[in-house]
């Protein structure tokens, strides 16, 4: 844990590793020694030790919060993976009680309905995401997406808006000028965040 809260992977990957070759029965190693791999980049060995680790702690929504994440954001997009990532966030939530975890895991959901063309449903799981921390920047991204998706662009923009005011970035900006685009007299400021978003890519 010292070794993951100081950002040395390899280290937490290695001190994992050997918890396990003491016992190779402990779930929260085989956790760890997965997300060091996730942080180091080694994708296709973070998804086989996931899935040893799923074997250990199947009901553990720490876990299960990591293996969404993976798939949701690390992987290549596949509308499997989509489908892969919102199963275990919301199977997460079924067991989560801490708050901050149950945020993440709307989150994790909420993408993974929007991947999925679920618009509704990902606006949902975004809202209560927000309902926990209204400082969330990409709880409001993805809420804009889903309201822009749904064309109701003036929401759009407002959740949009809120968004880059915490954090301006490409995405954001792009959603925000495709917003302003659908908006009677908008569309000098849709052209200026379009290529601010360009500028910021």
């Amino acid at each position: 844990l010292d070794a993951e809260g100081s950002g040395d992977f390899g280290r937490m990957r290695a001190c994992a590793q050997e918890a396990l070759r003491a016992d190779e029965e402990l779930g929260w190693a085989a956790h760890l020694r997965a997300e060091a791999l996730v942080h180091m980049g080694r994708l296709q060995e973070a998804q086989e030790a996931f899935t040893v680790a799923l074997a250990l702690a199947p009901d553990d929504p720490y876990l299960l919060a990591g293996i969404a994440d993976l798939y949701a954001n690390r992987l290549p997009p596949s509308r499997e993976r989509s489908v892969a990532a919102l199963h275990f966030a919301n199977r997460g939530l079924r067991r989560a009680d801490d708050v901050e975890l149950v945020r993440r895991l709307h989150l994790l959901a909420a993408w993974g309905e929007a991947d999925l063309g679920r618009f509704d449903a990902s606006l949902t799981h975004g809202r209560r995401a927000l309902r926990i921390d209204e400082g969330d920047d990409a709880a409001w991204r993805v809420v804009g997406r889903a309201l822009f998706e749904l064309t109701r662009f003036d929401e759009a923009e407002q959740a949009l808006r809120r968004a880059l005011a915490i954090h301006e970035d490409a995405e954001g900006l792009h959603l925000l000028g495709l917003a302003l685009e659908w908006l009677p007299g908008r569309r000098e400021a849709a052209e200026e965040a379009l290529a601010k978003a360009t500028a910021l890519e």
